[in-house]
């Protein structure tokens, strides 16, 4: 594989697809949930004065209504910045404890 003009090897082309794979997966993971961090948040805030929400349901049927379904996302841009550059590092956590690169288990 090639990557800028530069050719991988096998170890090299291992860590940049989990590394990649790590990233992706920390954007999905707040894509799937941002919704429900910000209805979290709207429900906290809303404890600490007068009331606004009866519930849960309520509180997503409000917050769409009065500003979009776009509400639900608020927040994600930043959350994909934070996540993209850290998420590869945790995200293999259990390969940390194995050699870097494909392996073969049969004894």
């Amino acid at each position: 594989e090639r990557v800028a003009g530069k050719s991988l090897s096998g170890n090299a082309y291992y860590i940049l697809t989990v590394l990649l794979s790590g990233g992706f997966a920390g954007v999905f993971g707040w894509a799937v949930a941002t919704p429900m961090d910000v209805i979290k948040s709207r429900m906290q805030v809303d404890n600490l004065g007068q009331r606004k929400y009866r519930g849960l349901i309520h509180c997503i049927r409000v917050s769409v209504k009065e500003e979009g379904i776009r509400v639900l996302f608020k927040g994600l841009g930043l959350n994909c910045i934070r996540a993209f550059p850290s998420w590869p590092f945790w995200l293999p956590g259990a390969g940390i404890s194995l050699p870097i690169g494909p392996t073969s288990y049969s004894s």
